[in-house]
Order: structure tokens, then C-alpha cells, then sequence
């Protein structure tokens, strides 16, 4: 079982770490403006940067919820179990709707900005 004090502070650690947008949001800014300078900020380089600009920051985010609560784990020292396995999938899934937040908006936002509403994926089926 999880420490609930060690993860009382990771909750913390993480939605202080991967809940603020700022730093992101200027990497798709830059982005875009490379892409507008170039004559490509209504073409489908728009959905191809965007896409990894997201999946990136996804990735890094979730990145840091598994440190946090590994880190949860070694310094707890808990032993490995199945049910130890189940709690860390639960914890971590109280995640990924704050890892994708912000994400998404950008990705609908700036697509449909581009003209290309139509290519916009099914996020609700992602989740």
C-alpha cells in the first residue's frame, strides 16, 4: 500500500509540475510563428507540429507523475505487489485528464484556426 502522506506530497510535486500551461503554450506560439513566417500556417505542417508538440508534452507530463510516484514507492520502501501494481495504475489514472488538458484546447484551437477542423481526432474516444 501507498504511503498516504508520501502521497499526499507527490499529489502536490505533481499538479504543481505538469498544471502549468505557460511553458508549453510559448512552444506552440513559436512554433506556429516559424510555420506563419514560412508560408505554412494554414497547411497540414500546422497538424503535423501540433501533434508533436502535444504527444511531447503528454509524454513529459505523465513522465512526471511515474517519477513522483515511484519516488512515492523507494522512499516508502514498498515492497512490489500485485495490489501495489492495481493503487499505482489508479493513482497514475487520476492523471492523464490533467496531462491532456490543456493539450487538447490547443490542438482543437489552432487547427481549427488553420482551416482544418475536419482533421481534428476523436479525443473523447482517446480517453
Amino acid at each position: 500500500m501507498l504511503d498516504p502522506r508520501l502521497t499526499s506530497i507527490a499529489r502536490a510535486l505533481i499538479e504543481a509540475r505538469i498544471s502549468d500551461p505557460r511553458q508549453f503554450g510559448l512552444q506552440v506560439q513559436a512554433a506556429l510563428n516559424r510555420l506563419g513566417i514560412k508560408g505554412l500556417g494554414h497547411s497540414s505542417a500546422v497538424v503535423t507540429t501540433l501533434t508533436d508538440l502535444c504527444v511531447g508534452e503528454v509524454k513529459e507530463r505523465l513522465e512526471v507523475v511515474w517519477i513522483e510516484l515511484k519516488r512515492v514507492i523507494v522512499d516508502s520502501r514498498t515492497p512490489l505487489s500485485d495490489p501495489l501494481a492495481d493503487e499505482l495504475i489508479s493513482e497514475f489514472d487520476k492523471y492523464l485528464p490533467l496531462a491532456l488538458n490543456d493539450t487538447r484546447e490547443v490542438m482543437e484551437t489552432h487547427i481549427r484556426n488553420a482551416g482544418m477542423g475536419h482533421l481534428l481526432p476523436d479525443f473523447d474516444a482517446l480517453t
